[in-house]
């Protein structure tokens, strides 16, 4: 299972915050592939406007910077999210101006789950769908997805395993 383990970009865990005893396994980012669509879409609309602008002047440049500063949002947003797993935690960090830390202790996870819509297949890409009580996120638009999905599992069980942690199923009660 260490095919994917690694100190990513050489952090130190300390820097992050982690105590001595927790280790970075992984820390991927989403694929900018995931706007795909948003950027053919506003590259679609820029050159509809260029060619308004071409017959009408420049009344219609106005809305050039609409479809840009969608296109620069969308690229930003991706840029800044960051998803790492460590020997304790999940965290996923997303935010341009306001930075969000979302964290779950890895034994409360209670499933692991991939998904591969086919036009991110095309790319490598793959969803994982991480279920914990109450409520669930997505680690969306990344590369090696199933490799990911597989080295979270391993350390999942591992903490239930170290915190000794029994799932109890409620459902024939």
């Amino acid at each position: 299972m260490d095919t994917l383990k690694y100190k990513a970009d050489n952090k130190d865990p300390l820097a992050y915050g982690f105590d001595e005893k927790e280790e970075i396994i992984w820390q991927v980012s989403p694929s900018q592939y995931t706007n795909f669509g948003y950027y053919i879409l506003s590259a679609i609309f820029l050159s509809g406007n260029l060619w308004l602008t071409t017959k009408f002047g420049y009344r219609a440049l106005w809305t050039a910077p609409i479809f840009l500063g969608c296109s620069l949002y969308c690229y930003c947003d991706t840029w800044a999210t960051l998803y790492i797993l460590t020997s304790q935690r999940f965290i996923k960090r997303s935010g341009i101006f306001q930075r969000v830390n979302n964290e779950v202790e890895l034994y409360k996870i209670t499933s692991v789950q991939l998904y591969e819509p086919f036009f991110r297949r095309i790319f490598g890409l793959g969803n994982i769908h991480v279920d914990i009580p109450h409520a669930y996120f997505v680690v969306g638009g990344i590369s090696k997805a199933f490799a990911h999905k597989e080295q979270l599992r391993f350390y999942v069980e591992k903490r239930k395993t170290e915190k000794r942690v029994v799932e109890i199923d409620n459902s024939n009660i």
